[in-house]
C-alpha cells in the first residue's frame, strides 16, 4: 500500500474517532504533542549529519552557492506570492470579520527583534541549538560550517567525512522507518484536532473563514504551483510532482505543525521525485527557514 494511502486512512479514522469519542483537554494536548514529537524525531539528526556531507560534495563540484541561492530565492518568492494570494483571497472570497472568542485564554506572543534572531542563529554555545532543536536554521548553520571545514584538507578530514556520511545514512534509515510508522501518530493527531474543534461552541461562526482558507489552499496546490512547474520545467505535466508530495501534505494537515512533515518530505523528495540526497538535504532546512508560506 502506498504511503499516502496509509496517511489518508489514518487521517480519516482519526477524525472520525475524535468526533465521536469524548477526550479530556489534557489528554488531547499530550496526544498531539506526542504525535508531533514522533513525526519530527529524526529531523534534527538528519539535518546535522546530512547537510555537512551535502555541503562538502556540492562545494567540491562548485555547485554549493548556486543551489543555495536558488533555494533561498524560490522560498522568498513563494512567501511574497502566497502573501498576495492570501490578501486577494480576503477581498474576493470575503470571509468576513473573525469573531473573538471569550473561551480562549492566551497571551499574545512577542515577535523577536532582528538582534534576537541573529543570536538564535549564532548562539554562544552551538551545541545548545542542536539540543533544543526548535529552529532548523541554527542547526543548518552549524552543519554548513562543518561541511565547508571538511574541504580544507581532504586527508585530515577524511575520517570525519566517512563518519558523518555513515551517520547520515543511518539517519536516513531511521527516518524511513518513522515515515512508515507515521500513520499511528497521525491518527492520534487527527483525533486530538477534531476533538479540540468539537469543544469550540462557536465553531459555526468560522465556517466562512475555513472555507476561504481551504479554497486558497486548493488554488495554490492545484492551479498556482502546477502553473509555475509547467513554465519552469520545460512544459512537462506538473501533477506527478504534486502527487509525489501528497504524503507530506497529509502529515502537515493532520498535525498543523511546521516541522512534523519534515521527515516525510525528505524521504518523498528522494524516493518519489528523484531529488539527489545531497541536494534535498541542503534544500530542506533552507526552504524551511526562508519559505514560511503557510504564515502568508
Amino acid at each position: 500500500m502506498k504511503i499516502w494511502i496509509k496517511y489518508l486512512v489514518a487521517l480519516v479514522v482519526g477524525l472520525a474517532f475524535g468526533a465521536v469519542v469524548p477526550i479530556k483537554s489534557s489528554v488531547l494536548s499530550a496526544m498531539l504533542e506526542l504525535a508531533i514529537n514522533i513525526s519530527r524525531y529524526a529531523l534534527v539528526p538528519l539535518v546535522l549529519f546530512s547537510v555537512p556531507i551535502a555541503v562538502f560534495e556540492l562545494h567540491e563540484e562548485r555547485k554549493l552557492l548556486r543551489l543555495s541561492l536558488r533555494v533561498v530565492g524560490y522560498a522568498v518568492l513563494a512567501v511574497f506570492a502566497l502573501t498576495l494570494v492570501g490578501t486577494l483571497g480576503a477581498f474576493v472570497l470575503s470571509p468576513g470579520r473573525i469573531p473573538l472568542s471569550s473561551e480562549a485564554q492566551y497571551t499574545p506572543s512577542i515577535l523577536p527583534s532582528l538582534g534576537q534572531l541573529l543570536l538564535a542563529i549564532v548562539p554562544a554555545n552551538p551545541l545548545s541549538a542542536i539540543v533544543q532543536g526548535e529552529y532548523l536554521l541554527p542547526v543548518a548553520a552549524i552543519a554548513l560550517i562543518l561541511g565547508l571545514a571538511f574541504s580544507f584538507d581532504r586527508l585530515a578530514t577524511k575520517p570525519a567525512v566517512t563518519l558523518f556520511d555513515s551517520l547520515s545514512r543511518i539517519g536516513w534509515q531511521i527516518n524511513s522507518f518513522l515515515v512508515e510508522f507515521l500513520p499511528l501518530p497521525m491518527l492520534f493527531a487527527a483525533a486530538a484536532t477534531m476533538a479540540a474543534l468539537g469543544q469550540v461552541s462557536q465553531l459555526g461562526q468560522y465556517v466562512r473563514l475555513i472555507g476561504a482558507i481551504a479554497a486558497e489552499t486548493l488554488f495554490v496546490a492545484l492551479v498556482l504551483l502546477p502553473a509555475v512547474l509547467f513554465i519552469t520545467n520545460g512544459r512537462k505535466n506538473p501533477y506527478p510532482t504534486i502527487y509525489g508530495l501528497l504524503g507530506p501534505a497529509l502529515v502537515a494537515l493532520a498535525s498543523g505543525h511546521l516541522y512534523a512533515p519534515g521527515g516525510a518530505l525528505a524521504k518523498h523528495l528522494k524516493d518519489n521525485l528523484g531529488v539527489r540526497r545531497r541536494a534535498g538535504a541542503l534544500s530542506l532546512p533552507l526552504a524551511y527557514a526562508f519559505g514560511r508560506a503557510g504564515t502568508a
